[in-house]
């Protein structure tokens, strides 16, 4: 596929998601959590507006709902659905706004990223992990350029997000350890845990009365225990970028033995680890009880280790990408359910930017564009039929 090409190539994939999008935005009935805890979160913070309302479920952030609420009071009164659209639209612009970026940039991997499913189905929701994503995006951008005023997004990402103030993995120092480098962290670590506490201090401390009565909240919520699996989840569906993203060849695994045998051995102990203490819930478990019946979690777990295979073709230092991983995955360890679509969201924020790293290796743009076009087929497949 000639270079020159590329460009015009990406920006039709692009023109094309965008329409389909733009449609879903429009068209899509609100389901899940639009309906029944968005909604009537963004009612309310409209009608305190502009003053804060704390936000009356945890996962929302109060910001994100002042955001919302602001738009609304610009454009005027619409009837109650139109929040959700104005929701749509910003995590519409939040998509393309890092689609573009990272195109002028030349940083083809990063389409990898984000054109992930799940990427590509949460940028027509209502929800707050778009912005949040950008918001990261610009504090590594700025930080990276050595500018301090970069340093303020990162609580405002994490607010939006909370799972992404592990991605400061991203900044872990070396060893022998240096005192600038450590002070560094040191610092993130601290911002990042401000935007914790920020979106600990917006909470209303209470629960939408229809999340309380729902089956979900009672069985996991209230009977449920810290989820260690979301530790190997979200380290094995970061292989799902990195078979794309990588440049090794059958025969650079065979070469690197001592890498390779070391990451088999990791994801069979993950594997060991998932299938004993790994209670799965939502997508994960419907599509492995279909295909695998009675041995569904076995299935399940065969599944991840083959997704997890990625780190197989990484062929640079990967250190930094390894810990931002982990320290995403450690702030979900709390929840009490896992959710294969949050170890996903945990992937995003470490993927996008140690893939923005890489611009001047081989991009592999072929095989990204024709995974992303079969990404946008089957977000389209979710979109009609998924429930989320």
């Amino acid at each position: 596929m000639p270079v020159k090409k590329l460009p015009l190539i990406y920006g039709g994939l692009i023109s094309v998601t965008l329409f389909i999008l733009v449609y879903f935005v429009l068209t899509q009935q609100a389901r899940g959590d639009e309906g029944g805890a968005y909604l009537p979160s963004f009612e309310q913070a409209y009608s305190l507006w502009p003053a804060l309302d704390l936000s009356p479920y945890w996962s929302i952030s109060s910001f994100y709902l002042w955001v919302v609420a602001s738009l609304q009071a610009i454009i005027g009164d619409f009837a109650g659905a139109q929040f959700l659209l104005l929701g749509r639209i910003l995590s519409l612009f939040c998509w393309l706004g890092l689609v573009l970026f990272h195109l002028r940039s030349t940083s083809y991997k990063a389409l990898a990223v984000l054109f992930n499913p799940y990427v590509l189905i949460y940028s027509v929701r209502a929800h707050p992990f778009l912005p949040g994503i950008l918001l990261f995006s610009i504090f590594w951008t700025l930080t990276r350029q050595n500018k301090k005023i970069g340093l303020l997004f990162l609580p405002i990402a994490v607010n939006f997000q909370v799972f992404i103030g592990g991605a400061i993995g991203l900044f872990m120092p070396r060893f022998p350890l240096q005192g600038k480098e450590v002070s560094r962290v040191i610092i993130l670590g601290l911002l990042a845990v401000s935007g914790v506490l920020i979106t600990w201090l917006t909470w209303g401390g209470m629960y939408p009365p229809k999340f309380v009565n729902h089956v979900f909240f009672k069985e996991y919520h209230v009977n449920g225990k810290p989820s260690f699996g979301y530790l190997g989840t979200v380290l094995m569906l970061a292989g799902s970028t990195l078979w794309l993203v990588g440049n090794r060849t059958i025969a650079d695994i065979r070469e690197h033995k001592t890498y390779s045998c070391t990451v088999i051995a990791s994801l069979l102990l993950a594997a060991i680890a998932l299938y004993f203490i790994a209670d799965i819930i939502a997508i994960a478990r419907e599509a492995s009880q279909r295909v695998f019946g009675a041995y569904y979690q076995a299935g399940w777990v065969i599944s991840y280790v083959v997704i997890g295979f990625g780190w197989l073709r990484l062929h640079r230092d990967h250190y930094s990408l390894f810990f931002g991983l982990l320290g995403a995955a450690v702030l979900l360890v709390t929840l009490p359910y896992l959710y294969e679509r949050i170890s996903v969201f945990a992937t995003i924020a470490p993927c996008l930017a140690w893939c923005s790293l890489q611009k001047n290796e081989t991009q592999q743009e072929a095989l990204i564009l024709v995974m992303c076009c079969l990404f946008v087929l089957c977000s389209i497949a979710y979109q009609l039929y998924g429930s989320l």
